[in-house]
């Protein structure tokens, strides 16, 4: 599967800031380590066809240059998050959750191989791990200025004072896993 995410980055020009998120991504140790591989740039996201498997920095987002888009994307962002919560929380069988727990403190910490391995668990995970900010393929979004994990909250700080905001990147990346 592929998901696109885009890479919170402070630079002092595009060029850069996509040559830092490269770096980070494409070499060992990776934050993207559900990933097996990516482009930097967009990938099959990118506006130019010709950068479906090249990494490229013709699709990084700069504050400065165009905040509209930068803040639309960021509101793409969020709006993915949610659809993917709403998803989570429908799939979510709270009652099955409390019987499981039951059952593993009265088993003797063991729950039943068909408990184990029930989807219900991995949505609780899922969801939990969005709610923490848990970098992961469903975040489309991480923060590399301090390496803050997928929550906004730091880049939307950065975007309120004139000084570092003119400085603020998004990088797209085209992550498969």
């Amino acid at each position: 599967m592929h998901t696109i995410h885009y890479i919170a980055v402070e630079a002092p020009s595009a060029q850069e800031a996509f040559d830092h998120v490269e770096s980070e991504f494409t070499d060992e140790g990776s934050p993207a380590d559900w990933s097996d591989w990516c482009v930097v740039g967009g990938g099959r996201w990118s506006e130019n066809p010709n950068n479906q498997y090249n990494n490229s920095p013709e699709d990084v987002i700069s504050y400065e240059s165009d905040p509209d888009k930068f803040l639309k994307t960021i509101q793409t962002i969020k709006k993915w998050r949610k659809s993917e919560m709403n998803e989570v929380l429908q799939k979510i069988d709270f009652d099955i959750v409390k019987s499981d727990i039951v059952d593993y403190i009265s088993n003797d910490c063991v729950l039943q191989d068909e408990r184990r391995y029930d989807l219900n668990s991995y949505y609780i995970m899922k969801g939990m791990e969005m709610l923490r900010d848990y970098y992961n393929s469903d975040s489309h979004f991480y923060d590399l200025v301090d390496y803050n994990g997928a929550t906004l909250k730091y880049l939307e700080e950065r975007l309120d004072n004139p000084d570092t905001a003119k400085l603020q990147y998004l990088v797209p990346i085209d992550f498969h896993y």
